[in-house]
């Protein structure tokens, strides 16, 4: 049985994860997206968690299998729905965008996914080590290479390549393995809430920096330093949540992020066409495309075709889509 507080925390990331795709720029957009920024860091923290530090190489391929199908099926359907009010034609360029995961711009997150899970006895052999600390920083490192440095010696990384590579997202799912299996330590609440309320406000600074210059890319990116260093923290936070199992006395009152939490998968997919057909509707009805009403939707809609597809259709179909 799956515990109902990582559930939560699944709820509440994949509401997070719409928001991004969903908020209003301005000012107000910088803050809104600074809060939800630790979205896709707690899926790779929840991941290690739940990954026992002597999981055998069969099991690994098992995950990868699961997700890879699913994977594979989306990217099809949304190079089929590339057009902007309808469908297109198959092209090369598909090969192309499976193996780079440009399918769709959110599709990154498998590629990613099935890196740092084939890298999972890499990773549990260092936790073991006298070096066990060192690979918290390889994601604060890597975010500074590629977006700060190399841009500031004049050279240009797409955020598609930075987005993609696993050194980016590594250190979150590395504090979840090292959590989960006690080989890091959770930080005091106090503690975890002080640090991740400072780097929550460090991160706001930085976006509206970036913001007000007119690099409207670094004012939103989870892939800025105060960033991740702010997912770090929330994640070093859910983690003595965790441990504490201070979430499951919560349970019954958070039934839909519970429910939200076990449909994540399939909305993490979905929810991008979902989008889509809102926008198309608010061509005649706008309110729908304001925020956050359009974020209330659009999960809305996603978990209810979820619920419905996997009701009427068979098992293996649902498993293909990732439902």
């Amino acid at each position: 049985m799956k515990r109902e507080d990582i559930q939560i925390l699944r709820g509440i990331a994949i509401v997070a994860v719409v928001v991004i795709h969903t908020y209003p720029m301005g000012y107000g957009g910088v803050i809104i997206r600074a809060f939800v920024n630790f979205a896709v860091a707690l899926f790779f923290f929840l991941s290690g968690y739940l990954t026992i530090i002597d999981i055998d190489t069969k099991s690994l391929w098992k995950r990868v299998k699961k997700v890879l199908l699913p994977y594979v099926v989306w990217s099809l359907l949304y190079a089929l729905l590339s057009g902007k009010n309808g469908l297109t034609v198959l092209t090369g360029n598909v090969l192309l965008g499976l193996v780079t995961g440009t399918c769709s711009f959110h599709l990154y997150f498998v590629l990613v996914y099935i890196q740092i899970t084939m890298l999972t006895k890499v990773c549990t052999f260092v936790l073991c080590s006298k070096f066990k600390n060192i690979f918290l920083f390889i994601s604060p490192v890597a975010i500074l290479v590629f977006h700060y440095l190399m841009p500031y010696a004049g050279v240009q990384v797409t955020e598609t390549v930075v987005r993609s590579n696993f050194l980016v997202w590594l250190s979150y799912y590395y504090i979840g393995l090292g959590i989960g299996n006690h080989k890091l330590n959770c930080l005091s609440n106090r503690v975890a809430i002080i640090t991740t309320s400072a780097f929550f406000i460090l991160s706001i600074a930085e976006g509206i920096y970036w913001y007000t210059n007119n690099n409207n890319v670094m004012a939103t990116t989870q892939l800025r330093i105060s960033s991740c260093l702010y997912a770090m923290a929330v994640a070093y936070m859910c983690g003595g949540v965790l441990e504490s199992k201070q979430l499951i006395q919560w349970s019954r009152k958070t039934d839909l992020f519970i429910l939200l939490g076990e449909l994540s998968g399939g909305i993490y997919f979905l929810h991008v066409f979902i989008i889509r057909i809102i926008k198309i509707i608010g061509r005649t009805v706008p309110p729908v495309t304001t925020f956050p009403i359009n974020t209330v939707l659009t999960v809305f809609i996603s978990a209810v075709i979820i619920l419905i597809c996997k009701k009427i259709l068979p098992k293996k179909l649902c498993v293909a889509m990732g439902f």
